[in-house]
């Protein structure tokens, strides 16, 4: 059986395009991707630092791999990382209460991490107002999310029923 992949994306420091596995966005740079085996290596490229927050994506046949017999269904599965300041692992809840109260008077130009998680939807639209932004886009996240730890992939998942736009 062949791994589902990231369609349409490269790895930017070592150019394999539609590659399996995880998948870390920097959400500082515009349309900057790293496959797991570079970011795990520390490898980096053109202007992206280090330090830039990064968000981590799973394609569904990684989720389905990774939660075999957990009975969860697939909407998109993530902890999200804070643009701002690389807080990881936070809720869709506690991104929203994280960046209102500890950015609300940032204007550094990010990438939501929300919406770059979801295909399709604005995953390299950047924003100048991430406070603003979030609360207008995803100010209602609903009661049925769950959350999940995976210790063996070093991050929680949660799961989210809503589209995102910029």
């Amino acid at each position: 059986m062949s791994r589902a992949r990231h369609e349409g994306v490269t790895c930017d420091v070592c150019n394999s395009h539609n590659f399996p596995g995880k998948r870390f966005k920097c959400l500082i740079c515009h349309d900057y991707d790293l496959c797991a085996r570079c970011h795990d290596g520390g490898l980096a490229s053109s202007n992206h630092m280090s330090d830039h927050a990064m968000q981590c994506i799973l394609t569904k046949s990684e989720f389905d791999v990774h939660f075999a017999g957990d009975n969860m269904p697939f909407q998109r599965a993530q902890a999200y990382t804070c643009p701002v300041c690389n807080v990881m692992g936070l809720t869709i809840s506690r991104m929203r209460e994280h960046v209102l109260s500890e950015h609300g008077r940032s204007h550094r130009e990010v990438i939501c991490p929300v919406c770059a998680t979801v295909p399709g939807y604005g995953a390299n639209n950047r924003t100048s107002n991430l406070s603003s932004h979030i609360a207008a886009d995803h100010s209602s996240a609903t009661r049925a999310n769950a959350t999940v730890s995976s210790p063996s992939l070093g991050c929680q998942f949660l799961f989210i029923k809503q589209r995102c736009t910029i």
